[in-house]
C-alpha cells in the first residue's frame, strides 16, 4: 500500500510494498511513480495518471512493471483510489510469480496440444467412458474431443476388436495388482475408419478402497515406427525364404520341375495356388505359348490358353516393355489385364514377371487367383518379395534352358553322326544296288516288250517291275537325306505363294473328320530349299498328322515371320491334337527306318524332312505329349537371293 499526495507523489509506504521493491520504506517517500517504473511502461502510466486527474473518477486498474532497488523488477496490478482533496490511496498487486506460473501452464498446454501426444481421462466403467481428452486428439485420429467427453462415443468403441479382449484384460490384471502405472500396444481407429498402431501410457487412479476409478493417461500414434519394424522382419524372413527357394530351383532339371517349386514356395508366402511359365519371343512379342506350370488350372489352361495374344493383353506387353511384375488386383474389373480365352476360367488377381535369359524377356511368369479364390489384397513387401522370387526363377528358367539347349545341341550331333553313318553306308551300297536293280529292270522291260498280249508271263513280269520301282524309289529316299546337293540344286521360295497353293492340295487329301486351319502372316521372308523339297516337307508333316488323327480332329498350319540374332527366319509350325508321341518315340522320330506304321511306313519320311531342313540351313523341333497331340517348328533362313528369282516349289520342273 501506498499513500500518494494529489500530484502521485509517495507521502508514505507500508513494509510489504518497500520491501518488494528493495527499499526502506523512508527511503521512499517523496519519490515519484515514474521512479520505479520500467522504462517500457512510462508512457502508458502518465496517459493513465493523466486521465486519472483529467477525469475526477477512480481510473480502473493498469499492470506495469515496478523496477527494484538492484536492477530488477515485478509485475504488479496497481488500483488508485481518490482519497478527498488530500490525494489518493494506491494498492500494488505483485502478481509476477502467478503469472510466470500461468505463463508455464500455458506452455506445457501448448506443448501437449501441438505435439503427437494426446492426453486422456476415462472411468473405469463399462465401456470407458471418456472424462477428459486433449483437443490435439482431431489432429492426431480425427475425432472431435467434444464429442468424446459427451459420452456418445466410448473408448472401448476406438479400439480394434481383435485387440479390445487383449486390453481389457491387462486393464484388469494391472488394476488388481496394485500396480500405479502400466503401457499397452494396441489398434486404434481414426476418424477416417483407418486403424493405427497406439502406444498407450496409463496410470491407474484409485479411492480410499483400492478400487480402480480412473485411468489417465497419454497415447501417441507409433504406426510408422511398428509398421516399419515388421517390415524389417518380414524383409529378413523374406530374405531367408528367398535364399532357400533358391536352392531348391538349383535341384529343378525341368521346367516342369521349376513351376512345381515356385507353386509350393507362392503357396506358403502369398497363398496362391498357381505357377504358370508362358514363352514367348521378344522380337516377335505377339504371341506366348505355355510352357509349363502347376496348380489346380494347369488342365484349364492347357485347353483354353495355352496360347495368348499378346497384343490383346495390354498387361503383358506393359511387362515385356518394362521389365518390372504388373499387379492386378481384380482382372474382372480391368480390361487391361485379360482376354476372352482368360475369361473362361474367371481370373481374379493377376501377377505377371518377366523372364530374362541372355538380357531378353523371352517368358513370363503368371500367377494369381481365379474364382471363388476372391481377390488378392497386396503390399509393398509382398510385390518385393514377387520381383526377387522372379529373378531367381530367372537364373533357374536361364540354366535350365542352357542345358536343355546343351542336351538338344548333343543329341543333333549324334543325329549327325548317326546320319552320316547311313550316308555312308548308303552310298557303299547304293552303286551295287542300282545296277542289280538297272539289270532286273531291264530284262524284265525287255521280256515284257516280248511277251504276247495275253500271255500268262505279263502278270509276273509286271509284278517284278512294280517291285524294283519301289526298290529304287526308296533307294532314292535313302539317298535324299544323306548325300550332298550342290547349291545349283536349290529353288527360292516364296512361302507365301506356296502354302496357298498347297493348302487347296491339303484339303482335298485330308478326310472330312480333319479341320485344317491355315495361318499365313504377311511379309515372310523368302527361302532357298532343295528343288520340290518344300512341298515334300509339308506333306510328309501333315501326311503323318493326318494318320495320328484316326478319330478326326483339328490340324493347323502357321507360318510366321521371326527375327533371331538380327536376322529374318520363316518359321513354319505343323500342329495336330492327335494321339501324341511318348518320350521313347520322340528319341527317335527322325531315324531312318524308324516307323510306328508296321507294314505301311517305310521310316524314311521324316528322316527325308530332316535331311533337306539342316541341308537348307534350318532346324526342326517337335513338341509332343501322349494324349495330346504334336507340333513340329521348322525353321528356315531368308535366303541372301533376290525375290525375282523364287518359284513356288509345287510346280513340275521341266526334265
Amino acid at each position: 500500500m501506498a499513500a500518494l499526495a494529489p500530484d502521485f507523489t509517495i507521502l508514505r509506504v507500508n513494509a510489504t510494498l518497500a520491501q518488494s521493491l528493495e527499499y526502506r520504506a523512508e527511503e521512499m517517500q517523496d519519490m515519484a511513480p515514474e521512479r520505479f517504473t520500467h522504462p517500457d511502461d512510462m508512457e502508458r502510466l502518465k496517459e493513465h495518471l493523466a486521465e486519472a486527474l483529467a477525469s475526477g473518477r477512480d481510473p480502473a486498474p493498469i499492470r506495469k512493471r515496478c523496477l527494484q532497488r538492484g536492477g530488477g523488477s515485478r509485475l504488479c496490478d496497481v488500483h488508485l483510489v481518490r482519497v478527498g482533496a488530500s490525494g489518493w490511496l494506491s494498492q500494488l498487486e505483485d502478481v509476477t510469480d502467478r503469472e510466470r506460473a500461468i505463463d508455464l501452464l500455458e506452455r506445457e498446454r501448448r506443448l501437449f496440444i501441438g505435439g503427437p501426444v494426446v492426453v486422456f481421462r476415462w472411468v473405469n466403467a463399462p465401456g470407458w467412458p471418456v472424462e477428459y481428452v486433449s483437443p490435439n486428439v482431431k489432429e492426431e485420429f480425427g475425432w472431435d474431443a467434444a464429442d468424446l467427453m459427451s459420452g456418445a462415443l466410448n473408448y472401448a468403441e476406438l479400439v480394434h476388436p481383435d485387440d479390445l479382449a487383449s486390453v481389457a484384460a491387462d486393464v484388469a490384471a494391472h488394476a488388481n495388482a496394485g500396480h500405479g502405472t502400466f503401457e499397452q500396444t494396441y489398434r486404434m481407429k481414426g476418424r477416417d475408419g483407418a486403424w493405427c498402431w497406439i502406444r498407450d501410457f496409463t496410470v491407474i487412479h484409485k479411492d480410499s478402497n483400492q478400487v480402480a476409478t480412473h485411468f489417465e493417461g497419454y497415447i501417441f500414434n507409433d504406426t510408422a515406427r511398428i509398421v516399419a519394424e515388421r517390415e524389417r522382419e518380414v524383409r529378413e524372413s523374406d530374405l531367408l525364404r528367398l535364399l532357400y527357394f533358391s536352392r531348391r530351383t538349383l535341384t529343378a532339371q525341368s521346367y516342369e520341375e521349376l513351376a512345381r517349386v515356385v507353386q509350393s514356395d507362392l503357396q506358403e508366402r502369398l497363398g496362391l495356388s498357381h505357377a504358370l511359365i508362358y514363352l514367348c519371343h521378344a522380337e516377335e512379342p505377339r504371341f506366348a505359348r505355355l510352357l509349363t506350370g502347376a496348380g489346380p488350372a494347369l488342365d484349364m489352361v492347357q485347353r483354353d490358353a495355352a496360347e495368348l495374344p499378346l497384343d490383346e493383353i495390354p498387361l503383358l506387353r506393359a511387362v515385356s516393355n518394362s521389365n518390372e511384375p504388373k499387379y492386378c488386383r481384380d482382372a474382372r474389373l480391368d480390361p487391361n489385364a485379360t482376354t476372352a480365352s482368360f475369361r473362361s476360367f474367371d481370373p481374379r488377381s493377376l501377377l505377371v514377371a518377366p523372364l530374362h535369359h541372355a538380357d531378353r524377356a523371352l517368358s513370363h511368369l503368371w500367377t494369381g487367383t481365379r474364382g471363388d479364390e476372391g481377390v488378392l489384397d497386396l503390399g509393398a513387401a509382398d510385390l518385393e518379395y514377387f520381383r526377387n522370387l522372379s529373378g531367381i526363377v530367372a537364373l533357374a528358367y536361364g540354366r535350365i534352358r542352357s542345358e536343355e539347349e546343351g542336351r538338344s545341341t548333343q543329341a543333333r550331333l549324334r543325329q549327325v553322326e548317326k546320319l552320316e553313318a547311313v550316308g555312308q553306308l548308303a552310298g557303299g551300297v547304293a552303286h551295287n544296288f542300282n545296277n542289280s536293280l538297272t539289270v532286273i529292270l531291264g530284262h524284265a522291260s525287255l521280256l515284257l516288250d516280248h511277251a504276247p498280249m495275253g500271255s500268262s508271263l505279263r502278270a509276273g513280269l509286271e509284278a517284278i517291275l512294280r517291285s524294283g520301282e519301289g526298290s529304287a524309289k526308296a533307294v532314292s529316299q535313302l539317298l535324299q537325306f544323306a548325300r550332298p546337293h550342290a547349291a545349283s540344286g536349290f529353288e527360292h521360295i516364296d512361302p507365301g505363294a506356296s502354302l496357298t497353293e498347297l493348302a487347296k492340295m491339303l484339303r482335298a487329301v485330308l478326310d472330312e473328320p480333319i479341320r485344317l486351319v491355315v495361318r499365313i502372316d504377311d511379309d515372310l521372308p523368302a527361302v532357298s530349299v532343295e528343288g520340290g523339297a518344300f512341298t515334300m516337307i509339308l506333306m510328309n508333316l501333315v501326311l503323318n498328322a493326318r494318320d495320328a488323327m484316326s478319330g478326326g480332329g483339328r490340324l493347323a498350319i502357321r507360318a510366321i515371320a521371326e527375327r533371331l540374332q538380327s536376322a529374318r527366319w520363316l518359321r513354319i509350325e505343323v500342329e495336330d491334337d492327335g494321339c501324341g508321341m511318348s518320350e521313347a518315340v520322340k528319341a527317335n522320330i527322325f531315324e531312318p527306318f524308324f516307323t510306328t506304321k508296321g507294314e505301311r511306313g517305310t521310316g524314311l519320311g521324316l528322316a527325308a524332312v530332316y535331311g533337306a531342313v539342316t541341308r537348307a540351313g534350318g532346324t526342326i523341333e517337335l513338341r509332343s505329349e501322349v494324349g495330346r497331340g504334336s507340333c513340329f517348328t521348322i525353321r528356315l533362313p531368308e535366303t541372301s537371293d533376290q525375290a525375282a528369282g523364287l518359284v513356288p516349289s509345287f510346280e513340275p520342273r521341266p526334265g
